[in-house]
């Protein structure tokens, strides 16, 4: 959620909840889990492609802000610190 708050394309693995937050090939890209050759073949794919790299990025960033805006994302981590400490 960091890196699309910060506009940035995401190149993840299919695992767990990833795939409900990460729509592939619009948020970013996915691989599947153990794909030692897919991981960085998505992540040349953004390098060579800055305009869809920005565009994903930009869709990231938007998702992130309506699903998890920063007020939400602090209280959220807040209590996360709060928990561990206690």
């Amino acid at each position: 959620m960091e890196a699309m708050a910060a506009g940035l394309p995401i190149v993840a693995t299919r695992v767990g909840g990833v795939p409900e937050l990460i729509e592939n090939g619009r948020y970013g890209l996915l691989v599947h889990s153990g794909d030692q050759q897919g991981l960085p073949q998505a992540m040349m794919t953004l390098a060579q492609d800055p305009k869809a790299a920005r565009s994903m990025g930009e869709a990231a960033h938007d998702r992130a802000v309506k699903r998890l805006g920063v007020t939400t994302m602090s209280r959220r981590y807040l209590a996360l610190y709060e928990e561990v400490v206690a």
